[in-house]
């Protein structure tokens, strides 16, 4: 689904499961991915509440943005989509920057969030996660196409059993550039630049909500210091470590059984 949203001048798209319940779930996707992120949890959390899963954007069908690229607009948009489905509050799910924007909507508007769960995030841009990004940044910005900034992002989100599994990365990673919905170069850079400036670590003690956050003791994007960062800037947060050569940054689809059943379980009781 679809529709033109702030006096016609951004396309924001979305997907939406049937179910019914009340609240539904919104689930914001990782810097530079579209809605199918969540293809490992969305069939298995749609059995519990319906889900809203927005393309950030830049991204899958919100891909005609050229500018707005922030974590507190990508959160704002996230509210028109609910404005403009009718939905007032929301479990509120976010994975990696999709966790920025997950704060950040929780701050803006805390009586829209009936819970917050935060997956592999971080609050604050340190120099060592600010010199990871400002790496994937320089290869966007000097690359004829995008195809090695691709390849770069898989070795630092994916462990290394999951590369070992892929016969060939770089012709993995260009097949990803040529999706439809993967972001153009100005569309990556801006949610680079956004992560960089992300900093709302000061202001999450003000939250009085019950937070899940979810670290990966392997995670080289993100390292699990940062996820138990946020947990304990959150008064009341619980905090989950998964552990093993397997608990990359991309936790979702890495530990896919583990993962589901903690993000679950923490729905199921709020």
């Amino acid at each position: 689904m679809d529709f033109r949203a702030f006096d016609g001048s951004v396309h924001l798209g979305y997907g939406l499961t049937p179910n019914d319940s009340d609240p539904p779930l919104l689930l914001l996707p990782p810097l530079g991915r579209d809605r199918g992120s969540w293809r490992a949890q969305e069939p298995f959390l749609a059995e519990r509440c319906r889900t809203i899963t927005p393309d950030t954007r830049g991204t899958g069908t919100s891909r005609d943005a050229v500018d707005g690229f922030t974590i507190d607009q990508f959160a704002t948009d996230a509210l028109v989509i609910l404005d403009e489905l009718g939905v007032g509050e929301v479990h509120v799910a976010g994975w990696s920057m999709g966790g920025a924007v997950a704060m950040s909507l929780a701050l803006a508007a805390p009586e829209r969030v009936r819970s917050l769960s935060l997956y592999t995030p971080w609050a604050r841009t340190d120099a060592a996660l600010t010199e990871r990004f400002l790496g994937m940044r320089d290869l966007a910005a000097s690359r004829d196409d995008l195809v090695d900034v691709e390849e770069h992002t898989l070795r630092l989100i994916l462990s290394p059993e999951a590369l070992s599994g892929i016969p060939d990365l770089r012709a993995a990673a260009a097949e990803a550039t040529r999706d439809p919905g993967y972001p153009s170069r100005e569309a990556l850079i801006g949610h680079l630049d956004a992560s960089i400036a992300h900093d709302v670590l000061d202001r999450l003690g003000t939250l009085s909500l019950p937070t899940l956050v979810i670290g990966g003791e392997a995670d080289a994007l993100t390292p699990a210091y940062l996820a138990r960062q946020v947990a304990e800037a959150i008064p009341g947060a619980e905090y989950v470590e998964l552990t093993g050569p397997l608990s990359s940054h991309a936790l979702p689809l890495e530990m896919t059984e583990s993962f589901n059943d903690i993000a679950r379980s923490f729905l199921d009781r709020h």
